[in-house]
């Protein structure tokens, strides 16, 4: 009996190792990714989680962030604003609705 314990012990000792060696390594590859990718926060309305959510499928390239990056990278297309991919202006950019000239003057 006492055999069986010390094995069982053993095992338990070294699935706790490997779960811990496991965390580490995500860990560290969250932080590499995260020093190189940047993180935009923002709280999305309902019409807009409509839309995305509408997109959203349970297969590759059809998650939250890809679904927002398409729909975004097709927006600046459409209206001809530099994308990561290009990086070259085609037209001018749309010029500043009245609100948003509101929310970029300094006070």
């Amino acid at each position: 009996m006492a055999e069986l314990e010390r094995i069982l012990a053993k095992q338990d000792a070294k699935r706790a190792e490997l779960q811990r060696m496991k965390r580490a390594r995500k860990n560290a590859s969250q932080r590499n990714r995260r020093a190189k990718q940047r993180r935009i926060d923002y709280y999305v309305s309902e019409a807009a989680l409509a839309i995305i959510n509408a997109q959203c499928e349970p297969q590759a390239g059809y998650d939250t962030s890809s679904v927002i990056n398409r729909l975004i990278e097709g927006a600046g297309q459409s209206t001809a604003v530099p994308t990561n991919r290009t990086g070259v202006m085609q037209e001018a950019a749309p010029a500043f609705t009245p609100s948003q000239q509101e929310c970029n003057q300094v006070s």
